[in-house]
């Protein structure tokens, strides 16, 4: 009898034995925190807080009752368009406004990491929220901000054409500017397509139009100009030879004047002399001047 007892003691202490066991490993494998490549995490118990220490990248052991939210340290990129989502065709696109009182649509990027030196602020001002759901609520809602501030100095022609590296660089700016105190660092942003609506974007079209028209007629002007100008160049080449011509044609002749001398007058005089000799008449006498 005694020996049953026995039996069904350590039988029991087995299985407790092996509960105790079962449970520690539960509770080891649920200690076990992965922290993601370019990720840091921060670790908060409700009796304690936030940690000061971050966990970096790679396993760590945690208590099971502290909880561990991961931020990316390495540069992510946000995308705020029409199709931001992957497969879910969802729009984020953000509608702002210009100087001339129209609303256009804009896709942009923007790229970022948090400083991990104030991933405790991050976690503490967020009260924990995710990355995603800051990138979706406060940075979104900074970043529009910035934007307008900035697109509200210029007409939607300017945003939709020549300007628009312009307006992306003075939003970075304000943009960067106002989150870094925060922990937040903003790496880059552009502004990937504005869409207008379709009147805008009929009077733009026009504009564009006339522009290039103008331009045409620039250039179709320039080109007859230049016509213009050969032709008046070969006229006056033509009239300049001519005038050579005559004065070569005047100097001729003045070379020829001087080249008939005394002695040429003689002899054409003589060559057209008939023989005759003249004859002088002197009262009732007539002379003849032959010689005998």
């Amino acid at each position: 009898m005694m020996t049953m007892i026995k039996v069904k003691e350590f039988k029991k202490g087995m299985i407790i034995t092996g509960v105790a066991i079962f449970v520690v490993a539960v509770l080891g494998l649920m200690s076990v925190e992965t922290i993601a490549p370019g990720y840091a995490g921060v670790v908060y118990s409700a009796n304690g807080g936030v940690q000061e220490e971050v966990l970096s990248q790679g396993w760590h052991i945690v208590a099971p009752w502290k909880s561990v939210t991961e931020y990316p340290v390495a540069t992510e990129t946000i995308y705020f368009s029409k199709n931001a989502d992957e497969g879910q065709n969802k729009d984020t696109s953000l509608n702002i406004g210009t100087a001339d009182g129209k609303v256009v649509n804009m896709d942009v990027s923007y790229t970022y990491h948090y400083d991990p030196s104030k991933l405790a602020q991050v976690f503490t001002k967020f009260k924990g929220q995710s990355p995603s759901i800051i990138e979706n609520t406060f940075i979104r809602r900074e970043l529009k901000d910035a934007l307008n501030k900035v697109t509200t100095q210029y007409g939607v022609f300017d945003i939709y054409g020549t300007k628009r590296s312009e307006v992306g660089s003075k939003t970075y700016t304000l943009f960067s500017e106002k989150l870094e105190p925060l922990g937040i660092i903003i790496e880059g942003f552009s502004i990937t397509e504005v869409n207008p609506d379709p009147n805008t974007m009929g009077a733009i079209q026009e504009k564009v139009d006339a522009i290039q028209d103008l331009e045409k007629s620039k250039i179709e002007k320039q080109k007859a100009s230049i016509v213009a100008d050969k032709l008046r160049i070969e006229a006056q080449g033509e009239a300049d030879a001519k005038v050579i011509r005559a004065q070569g044609e005047a100097k001729a002749n003045d070379a020829l004047q001087l080249s008939l001398t005394k002695e040429l007058v003689e002899y054409e005089k003589v060559k057209k002399w008939n023989g005759e000799m003249p004859k002088v008449t002197g009262g009732s006498t007539i002379m003849d001047l032959r010689e005998k």
